[in-house]
């Protein structure tokens, strides 16, 4: 018979921590359940020795099994009292349902499946607009209204936040004023300062409002992983994420319902926003619903672009800028230019089109230069777009004061810069060549 094996010094510390304390006065904060006598737990020694199985503490009865070859039942945490009174293993699994709790927002339901989030009808007070609802499943897509929606989870739930116009914030806004109305905190709030006079309790209401925020963003951002997993189309989900916020909904609503609708915007983003996004104030509105009756119908892509006016030199745009692209569709008098000097990586994409959207109310001159040497300015786009202004303003000043001689020099003195520029830049690389080059002697 070999010696008994001591545990190790992980297992005593195990030991002499009493299990199970931790645990149950978390879930009694969690879901304000009535506390157990906790003396058994006191002393280790005193456990019944079925409570030690989560321990680590060898029992008599393992070596028998194991000899025995009969295998071991699971291990669990035995704790002693009624049945009404245990608790879990896990706070997450003892957590109750968001449902249960009858939060105003809730995910829309047919006889079929899930097809998208909103507030169910009894959680509407009289006299209030109504919110808006995200339907997600193709079929349903009809029923969808027009409104802004990102088609993502959402941070933060400030009110001048990134998300702040978004329907997903303004459904996690009833969430969070309804769970303040239980709180005793009634929205909209009066005239005191986080409803109290008593610095102490305004600090305390301070803590609960943006606790119930944080819990408020939990619950929104569940619903709304659950419905675009349950009804959202993903080819067409991943292809409206690509454009900015204001325009995703209208996209992911036109590209579910049509696979050629798809086809177009994703191999034309400007193109496809011109027609079944929001577009841009110079998009010719009135052809829309030609234009769409075209791509169902299987034109070809020049024809639609050429309807709808925007060049296919802009179909290289990302889905990002394409609303700056469509804003200067009309800039150009020579779409060859577009073709010539876009740059290809999107930053410098998005600084070339707002370039050309500030050069476009000079004229078509100044536009041709700028779609030059736009690129060639330097720095970031706040300092970029400053200097093109400034530039701008010279060249308007030269216009209205009809000298055509001051437009002429002004021209040939920004071009002798930029030549005198690239000059000193092409010196430069050769003076760097010739010292890197070893000498003949």
């Amino acid at each position: 018979m070999g010696r008994k094996r001591e545990p190790d010094i992980k297992t005593r510390v195990r030991v002499a921590r009493p299990v199970g304390v931790r645990e149950r006065r978390l879930l009694e904060r969690l879901h304000g359940q009535r506390r157990l006598p906790l003396k058994e737990f006191e002393d280790p020694a005193e456990r019944p020795r079925t409570a030690t199985a989560t321990t680590g503490m060898p029992d008599d009865s393992r070596g028998q099994r194991r000899r025995s070859g009969a295998t071991p039942a699971p291990r669990t945490r035995s704790i002693e009292g009624p049945p009404d009174e245990r608790r879990c293993r896990s706070p997450v699994l003892a957590a109750p349902d968001d449902q249960e709790r009858k939060h105003p927002v809730q995910l829309l339901c047919d006889t079929s499946s899930i097809y998208g989030i909103g507030v169910v009808s009894s959680a509407v007070e009289d006299g209030f607009p109504k919110l808006p609802e995200i339907i997600l499943r193709p079929d349903r897509l009809l029923e969808a209204k027009t409104h802004p929606a990102a088609l993502q989870m959402i941070v933060g739930g400030f009110r001048h936040g990134m998300f702040s116009h978004m329907a997903e914030e303004r459904l996690r806004q009833e969430i969070h004023w309804e769970m303040l109305r239980r709180k005793g905190l009634n929205w909209p709030p009066d005239d005191l300062r986080w409803w109290s006079k008593d610095p102490e309790q305004q600090a305390r209401n301070r803590q609960i409002y943006h606790g119930l925020r944080l819990s408020s963003l939990a619950v929104i951002n569940r619903l709304i992983g659950e419905a675009l997993r349950a009804a959202a189309e993903p080819h067409a989900l991943a292809l409206a994420r690509r454009f900015r916020f204001h325009q995703r909904y209208e996209i992911y609503r036109a590209t579910a319902a049509s696979h050629r609708a798809l086809q177009l915007t994703d191999v034309f983003p400007a193109l496809g926003l011109a027609i079944f996004g929001s577009g841009s104030s110079r998009a010719k509105v009135n052809l829309i619903p030609e234009a769409k009756r075209l791509v169902e119908g299987g034109a070809p892509l020049r024809k639609v672009s050429e309807l709808m006016g925007v060049p296919t030199a802009f179909r290289r745009v990302k889905p990002a800028p394409a609303d700056l692209a469509l804003a200067v569709v009309d800039a150009f008098e020579d779409p060859r230019l577009i073709t010539a000097h876009m740059p290809e990586p999107p930053t410098k994409m998005k600084l070339w089109l707002n370039c050309i959207y500030v050069a476009q109310g000079v004229g078509p001159d100044f536009v041709q230069w700028t779609s030059r040497h736009a690129t060639e300015i330097g720095g970031s786009l706040d300092e970029v777009i400053g200097i093109l202004r400034d530039i701008a303003d010279w060249v308007r000043a030269c216009y209205r004061a009809s000298v055509p001689l001051h437009i002429g020099r002004l021209y040939s003195a920004i071009k002798v810069f930029f030549r005198r520029k690239a000059s000193n830049s092409s010196i430069a690389n050769s003076t760097r060549t010739c010292r890197s080059q070893p000498s003949p002697n």
